[in-house]
């Protein structure tokens, strides 16, 4: 109805009498059809008739009032033909996401509140991909579109297929994606009742449309099979692209600056009957060709197309290339950022490729194509012939799986906790919000039999989630774990990782060199803080440069030149390395195909593996190494090769971890699990070419590396502390327009790797220092190395929880909070070339008198606190360290150093002898002796709960002393007291563990064919009481769910239970009883007001049966 209509007024009455014909005639023509469509579409002039005025009695109708007074006769009218038919109608005058708006074209007054005249009856025609955010939902314009009736309870048909010549047909995939990510999910759409292949005359006929494409659209649509819950949809791989193979022209395409000089071509191409040519020999002619794209912010995509090039003519080495971006505009209309992949000068077809997640500050973008320009030289562009094909933007699933703890090669040692935690983080996508997945891990033992297996929705509101499973009671042996991404809609496996564990035998003694739980190097049973340099030059110079380092406070070297060297220079260095105290990172970086250094430069060996094999073998057990240096930036290309590199060095030398350095716009999360220790090198005072630099990028950059391995790995940076002329000189650039970072910004720039997680500091590089900067530089790097290391007692500390950390009201001031011994510190750090002043707040798990500032026993000032917090101003690059001082700490005292493990370990100097060892999610402190003066008798115990923190007391000469600090809270329970977890933190760990039980329970009883709806109400229960942050309930509720499975099955016919559930009874009903005993003494300790040493006789009595 209402195709091809005079224009008239929706205000007469007129109007509707000659519908009502109209819709008796079609009535009569179709017999009795079952459906009338209404052409209600872009109604683009309305609402300028006087009568509207009185319509209803409204005084001035709104353009909104007008369609929905409209759509609301024409629904009637139709019900008086035809009571029984049902009623579409296009959606975008309805849309408040679409043409619904305040403005729309000369209609007069806002189209808003004209859905208030659909029926909930009414079936919606939803069309039209828009795929550029909304602002107030920050996601696609069509999916915000489909929820919005959705949530008023329409009916929704999709208008799909165009007829503009689209044989990718990406409209249609675009849609089917974007119901997969939407339908039947809580926050999402239903009622989605069909697809629609739409013409509007545009392709083929201007009056008829074009239906060539008819069959090819059914067939996609029946090889999905039902759009909500299909399987078949290749999220990974929908091109965003239109036209990527320029196969229609340059179509969708254009050309800036000069279009002559981007032409399509057919007599080269990577694929189909067509490319892309951009030809320029004018170096002040800067031809783009380039495709505007939005794309949602915070998802992850991937960048890729086919690039040939022929002779180039730049004026840098690094502008000899072509290159394919994808810059964008941010949020406040200016430019944003943009990602970049390049193919060098006389290169064959070659793919070019990226990954990368958008910021939060996107707001539109365009993939580009072009020879670049060299701003930073002399503003010429690179000249010459470069072909482009096949260019694509997918959005693939991103899904990163890494074994947090056992941290170390995923092996637990003995005297380690026993127990495995999985890192999971993904990303939302183009078509998928966080809100759509869910998680599965199965773990299994050595023979393959499941322990334990998890299922929870993905929490978006995490950097990571993290996944534990306790292993006290398993034997030593390898194990692993299948983890899965799944679709929450339909359990449709979108991913998958399985990684391998082991618990080492009782009698595996430690490696020489390894990272502990906390994610510091261990050297021969003691704490190491690598402090050092990057160096390149010939033997002799090297082993001079040895003096240098072994006159200062640095105490580690990573030579590029070793990989270089055979068995004899390379034991002269490592001796010399020995003999001067001096630790060594050996260079086997070279070692992978197409390395112009390796091929025959390091005899007797030969070929990337032989030569790694015997520089692994040869020197693995010299006492100058510290590590393997396995890659210097090399990009995920290499990844398949690092990967076997990794492997090799693991099985030749278990005794030292593997090193990569990667550089920061890299995807870094494809190169946590081929190494030990990661980081980025990160140089913005080269990068500022003396303008000034964004020093606080590098604290981003390690923040980022943080972020990547979740916490759980070795973080060694690299600061800059040369000028690095020759850097300049090879890439054509003025070598004047470089300089040496100074003392302060190379103190800002160590202080933000420290404060963001840095274990390690290796300054790049010496030997250019020495070139270019000279003696006073070095000077200027002992003063650094000097102050670095006389806070190595606080880099080698504990993070300190959150209830005794200190925070920073200044997002330009980042503060670290570490536990040394018995004693708190605080790094702070600002980096920014301006004095910026912030308040601290301390955490209320600290009884605080005071603050300090000063290098560890050296302070200069005191500050006074204000409640828990306290204020100061940091200069200009200013550093900080404040410590601070608690009730019964001597004022400037020089602090434990720290040992592996926990706070401190057995054989490390100044190390406490009652200190437990423990894991980086459960801190042990101990308290500083005092006593009370309540009487006691000699070998009893207890444990008291205070504001300064939970101690347990022994009696020692007829008083109470302190002995321990119980982090993660005590029981009291007076004589015979412990220190007992029982903290928020513990009952995460125990919800997750025991929901995993219940959860291979709940399978069990499902395949034995018991009732199991009761259980599954109180596991709903569960997953709110922890979604509002209430474990204690949590844990309470899957307990219940627990014991009341392991009743069924106890009791379910032994002929209906696999083998599997026959045993998880066996084992686990005496563990229930034990379990939800010792449970529901913790919740009524922790109900108790009284601490233990005022309670009365009987009640201490009482306690102690208890």
């Amino acid at each position: 109805m209402i195709d091809g209509a005079a224009p008239a007024s929706a205000c007469q009455e007129r109007f509707y009498t000659e519908l009502k014909k109209d819709a008796q005639k079609l009535n009569a023509l179709f017999l009795n059809p079952p459906a009338f469509f209404v052409g209600y579409d872009e109604w683009r002039l309305a609402n300028w008739d006087p009568a509207c005025k009185d319509i209803n009695g409204e005084q001035d109708m709104t353009g909104g009032q007008y369609m929905a007074y409209a759509m609301n006769r024409t629904e009637k009218l139709i019900k008086e033909v035809r009571p029984d038919a049902e009623v579409i109608v296009w959606a975008d005058m309805f849309d408040p996401f679409h043409n619904a708006v305040p403005n729309y074209y000369a209609v007069r007054g806002t189209v808003e509140g004209a859905w208030e005249g659909v029926s909930p009856n009414t079936i919606i025609m939803n069309w039209g991909t828009r795929q550029n955010n909304d602002t107030r939902t920050n996601e696609p314009q069509s999916w915000s579109s489909l929820k919005f009736f959705a949530g008023r309870g329409n009916h929704q048909m999709i208008a799909g297929y165009y007829d503009t010549g689209d044989r990718d047909f990406f409209c249609d995939k675009w849609w089917l994606a974007a119901l997969n990510a939407l339908e039947n999910t809580s926050e999402g759409i239903s009622d989605i009742d069909g697809y629609m292949y739409t013409t509007f005359g545009t392709g083929k006929d201007w009056y008829y449309g074009n239906y060539d494409d008819l069959e090819a659209v059914a067939e996609l649509m029946k090889s999905r099979g039902r759009w909500g819950t299909n399987t078949l949809v290749d999220y990974d791989n929908i091109n965003v692209v239109s036209n990527p193979g320029f196969e229609e022209g340059m179509t969708n395409w254009s050309v800036a600056n000069d279009p002559s000089k981007g032409q399509t071509v057919e007599d080269i191409v990577h694929s189909g009957n067509k490319s892309l040519r951009i030809q320029n020999y004018n170096s002040s002619t800067y031809p783009i060709a380039f495709q505007s794209i939005n794309l949602v912010p915070n998802s992850s995509y991937f960048l890729s197309g086919w690039v040939k090039t022929g002779e180039l003519s730049a004026s840098g080495a690094s502008y000899n290339q072509a290159t394919i971006a994808y810059e964008w505009t941010a949020l406040n209309g200016r430019w944003g950022s943009g990602v970049y992949t390049f193919v060098k000068a006389n290169s064959d077809w070659t793919k070019a490729q990226y990954s990368f997640v958008l910021p939060t500050n996107y707001s539109r973008g365009n993939v580009i194509l072009y020879l670049p320009k060299a701003y930073d030289i002399d503003n010429k562009v690179t000249t010459g012939t470069a072909w482009f094909d096949d260019i694509s933007i997918t959005s693939p699933v991103s899904f990163y799986v890494i074994i947090r703890y056992p941290t170390y090669r995923n092996t637990i040692y003995p005297g380690q906790e026993k127990k495995v935690t999985v890192g999971v983080r993904t990303a939302r996508t183009h078509f998928l919000q966080i809100s759509d997945y869910s998680i599965e891990l199965t773990f299994f033992d050595s023979n393959n039999q499941t322990i334990s297996r998890i299922t929870e929705p993905y929490d978006g509101s995490q950097p990571w989630n993290s996944y534990s499973v306790d292993l006290s009671n398993y034997p030593s042996g390898n194990y692993s774990v299948l983890v899965k991404l799944l679709l929450k809609i339909n359990g449709f496996e979108l991913k998958s990782k399985n990684l391998s564990f082991k618990i080492a035998e009782p009698t595996t003694p430690f490696p020489k060199v390894y990272i502990d739980e906390n994610n510091r190097i261990v050297v021969d049973g003691e704490l190491f803080f690598p402090l050092g340099f990057y160096h390149s030059a010939s033997l002799n110079e090297t082993i001079a440069v040895l003096n240098r380092l072994n006159n200062s406070k640095f105490n580690t070297m990573l030579s590029y030149a070793s990989n270089w060297w055979g068995p004899k220079a390379g034991t002269d260095f490592l001796n010399a390395a020995q003999n001067k105290s001096i630790k060594i990172i050996y260079s086997v970086k070279d070692c992978f195909n197409g390395s112009r250094y390796i091929a025959n430069n390091t005899p007797p060996w030969k070929g990337t593996t032989g030569v790694l094999t015997g520089l692994v073998s040869f020197f693995k057990n010299h006492s100058a190494l510290l590590g393997w240096y396995m890659n210097d930036e090399l990009t995920d290309k290499y990844l398949p090769q690092l990967q076997e590199n990794y492997e090799l060095i693991k099985s030749i030398d278990p005794d030292h971890p593997a090193l990569q350095i990667l550089y920061t716009s890299e995807p870094l999360d494809l190169h946590v699990n081929n190494t030990d220790v990661i980081g980025i090198d990160h140089y913005p005072v080269l990068a500022s070419r003396l303008n000034q630099p964004k020093l606080y990028e590098f604290g981003e950059s390690t923040k980022k590396i943080a972020t990547t391995v979740m916490n759980s790995r070795g973080i060694w940076m690299v600061p800059e502390c040369s000028s690095q002329k020759s850097y300049f000189i090879s890439l054509g650039r003025n070598p004047n327009e470089t300089r040496a970072p100074t003392y302060e910004e190379m103190m800002a720039l160590s202080y933000q790797g420290l404060v963001f997680g840095a274990r390690g500091l290796i300054f790049y590089q010496l030997s250019i220092l020495l070139n270019e900067n000279g003696e006073p530089q070095w000077e200027v790097m002992k003063r650094v190395g000097e102050q670095l290391d006389s806070i190595k007692p606080i880099v080698l500390g504990i993070d300190a929880p959150a209830e005794k950390s200190v925070s920073s009201s200044s997002p330009k001031i980042s503060v670290l909070t570490r536990l040394v011994g018995d004693e708190v510190y605080a790094l702070a750090v600002n980096p920014y070339y301006e004095n910026n002043s912030a308040t601290f707040t301390i955490g209320s798990g600290l009884n605080a008198e005071r603050i300090e500032v000063g290098l560890p026993g050296v302070p200069q000032r005191t500050i006074a606190l204000n409640s828990l917090s306290f204020s100061d101003e940091l200069e200009s690059l200013g550093t900080r360290v404040y410590r601070i001082i608690l009730p019964s700490i001597p004022s400037g005292s020089i602090p434990n150093q720290p040992g592996p493990g926990g706070s401190s370990g057995p054989g490390v100097p100044g190390g406490s002898s009652n200190r437990t060892t423990t894991t980086s999610n459960e801190t042990s402190t101990t308290a500083s002796e005092t006593s009370t003066s309540l009487e006691c008798d000699v070998n009893q115990t207890k444990c008291v709960e205070s504001n300064a923190g939970n101690f347990l007391f022994a009696c020692i000469g007829g008083a109470w002393k302190n002995t321990k600090e119980c982090s993660a809270g005590c029981t009291k329970i007076g004589v015979g007291g412990t220190c007992r977890q029982e903290t928020n933190e513990t009952l995460v760990s125990a919800y997750s563990r025991i929901l995993a039980e219940v959860n291979t329970l709940l399978a069990d009883a499902k395949v034995a064919g018991l009732d199991v709806s009761s259980e599954e109400s109180e596991l709903k229960k569960a997953v709110g009481f922890k979604s509002a942050g209430d474990y204690s309930n949590a844990v309470e509720t899957v307990l219940k769910a627990r014991k009341s499975l392991q009743s069924k099955l106890a009791n379910a016919p032994k002929e209906v239970l696999g083998l599997d559930a026959q045993r998880t009874i066996g084992l686990s009903g005496v563990a229930l009883a034990l379990v939800f005993l010792v449970y529901s003494y913790v919740r009524r300790r922790r109900k108790e007001t009284r601490p233990p040493y005022l309670l009365s006789k009987t009640q201490k009595e009482s306690a102690g049966n208890w």
